[in-house]
């Protein structure tokens, strides 16, 4: 999905200790105005600290995927709105932090939205379960255990019968 905005600068929100490829960092979610003047928070991508990442000015396009919120995780800290501290992405608590009506979801860019090199959009590659071989030998195992199961039938009907 496309959508294309103005960033708002002044409601960027870091998310911290964001690790990519060994090297820490943080991840950049802002609200993008779309034309119609409703805005939807986008995870713009990782930069190695906030300061090193472009602040695109204008009308620009982010191509990206709509997300949830993420699953539940007792070990990570909590998010603290107030102090504008954030540790995972949570739409609603952003969303209304930024200003903006609650939402259920974010997009998270899966292309770069300027040519700088930061931020750094990521992790976004659909990586589809492939489980066919487990189930086949599942299926084929359940199969041949059955099959042993009637031989064994088989074999003692023969021996007991007259």
């Amino acid at each position: 999905m496309a959508i294309s905005g103005r960033f708002r600068a002044d409601a960027e929100m870091t998310v911290l200790a964001q690790t990519r490829a060994g090297r820490a960092g943080v991840r950049l979610v802002a609200p993008l105005v779309l034309a119609g003047g409703r805005a939807v928070l986008v995870d713009r991508g990782w930069a190695p600290r906030a300061e090193a990442a472009a602040r695109p000015e204008g009308v620009v396009e982010v191509e990206g995927l709509l997300r949830g919120p993420p699953a539940g995780n007792p070990f990570r800290p909590d998010n603290r709105p107030e102090e504008g501290v954030w540790h995972w992405i949570d739409p609603a608590a952003m969303a209304r932090a930024a200003g903006l009506p609650a939402a259920d979801f974010y997009v998270q860019a899966i292309g770069p939205e300027t040519g700088a090199r930061y931020p750094a959009p990521g992790g976004a590659a659909l990586r589809l379960r492939n489980e066919h071989l487990h189930y086949a030998i599942i299926w084929f195992g359940l199969a041949a255990g059955l099959l042993a199961v009637y031989a064994v039938y088989r074999r003692r009907a023969a021996r007991e019968a007259p």
